[in-house]
């Protein structure tokens, strides 16, 4: 319901109201805290020398669960809580010593979009957790492609931060057991074809090429004889030949293409420069 986690939340305390139902909170509640720090003593259990343990957060109950328990079990273990940039009330909390409630939320991962933390979870987190980060939209895209290409696990936004957290450099977990909590795989068909395409650009696995040629069938031809050279795998071409911006008899050529491991992008302009096609990347 809605657009956010609080506007399903004010929904759902509505409804429990009318119709005189119990609501049960979905992390701001000890006993589901509690259920939550079930995954801690696994970890333990499956790695009992880990050293850190990298967890997504929302409202907070997850950590809470897992960082509680792990503390007890392991003293001088490190939790590190990981939110999106985009919706980063927990990490601003945190730093800030007091519960801070954001005005927006804007992030891929709507699982952890909470405004505010809960009152409970807070004060945990500032108990047990020894550090909060966050990771931007390009981090976790990056982080799902990679569970999905490599271990071919299918991770919703939510729960791919822990692992953006670390693929990105911004916890430094070089040399040390660790754990990373991939928390959910709830992502529709829709946003995963999103997410696949994002990260082939970010990745360099795809690029695309703009650039204004004379327009005539032939040049368009040299063009591609250029690129076919390159071992490049042609997605698209968009031909535009009546945008204002352009002088009369030229066209606008943008090129989708798919790299190969290796691919060298400058020496591909340099090439179609020497045509004298001027082309460039679009970022």
């Amino acid at each position: 319901y809605g657009r956010t986690y609080d506007d399903a939340y004010e929904k759902a305390v509505q409804l429990a109201e009318e119709i005189n139902a119990v609501f049960i909170h979905p992390f701001d509640d000890k006993h589901v805290i509690a259920g939550q720090g079930t995954i801690g003593t696994e970890i333990e259990e499956d790695l009992p020398d880990v050293e850190v343990a990298v967890v997504p957060v929302g409202g907070g109950g997850l950590i809470s669960g897992i960082a509680v328990a792990l503390k007890h079990l392991k003293p001088r273990i490190k939790i590190y809580g990981v939110q999106a940039k985009g919706a980063s009330s927990m990490v601003e909390s945190f730093h800030k010593k007091r519960r801070v409630e954001i005005d927006k939320v804007d992030t891929i991962a709507d699982g952890i979009a909470v405004k505010k933390p809960g009152e409970l979870t807070f004060r945990i987190v500032e108990e047990y957790v020894d550090d909060m980060i966050t990771v931007d939209d390009n981090e976790i895209i990056r982080a799902i492609f990679l569970l999905l290409e490599r271990s071919k696990t299918l991770a919703e936004p939510a729960g791919a931060v822990g692992m953006a957290a670390v693929l990105s450099g911004k916890i430094n977990v070089k040399g040390k057991k660790t754990a990373i909590v991939v928390s959910g795989g709830n992502v529709d068909m829709p946003l995963l074809s999103h997410i696949i395409q994002k990260a082939l650009v970010v990745e360099g696995r795809e690029i695309r090429l703009k650039g204004v040629l004379p327009d005539r069938p032939i040049f368009l031809k040299e063009v591609l004889e250029v690129v076919s050279t390159m071992r490049v795998n042609i997605v698209s071409i968009s031909h535009d030949r009546v945008t204002p911006v352009l002088p009369p008899g030229k066209a606008e050529v943008e090129l989708t293409l798919e790299t190969p491991p290796g691919f060298n992008l400058k020496r591909l302009l340099e090439e179609l420069k020497n045509k004298g096609f001027e082309f460039k990347e679009v970022k």
